[in-house]
């Protein structure tokens, strides 16, 4: 498992409760440039994978991600 910071993990909890995936541009989810950042950041680690949308990447939980945010 990867070490997650305590952002990380709770940022993933909140993708798998908004049903597995979130679109940044989504102002009610993201209001933070570092969040977006992140999620980079958990794009490139395996954890999250992104999809190009018309409102920009969204980043879904990869198996990877499902288990990180399930066994912390």
């Amino acid at each position: 498992m990867t070490r997650l910071t305590p952002i990380e993990h709770e940022l993933l909890f909140l993708i798998r409760e908004n049903g597995g995936s979130v679109c940044p541009g989504n102002p009610e989810f993201l209001r933070n440039a570092k969040l977006r950042r992140t999620l980079r950041r958990l794009e490139h680690a395996g954890i999250l994978r992104a999809e190009d949308t018309d409102d920009g990447p969204r980043f879904h939980l990869t198996e990877r991600g499902r288990q990180e945010v399930e066994n912390g």
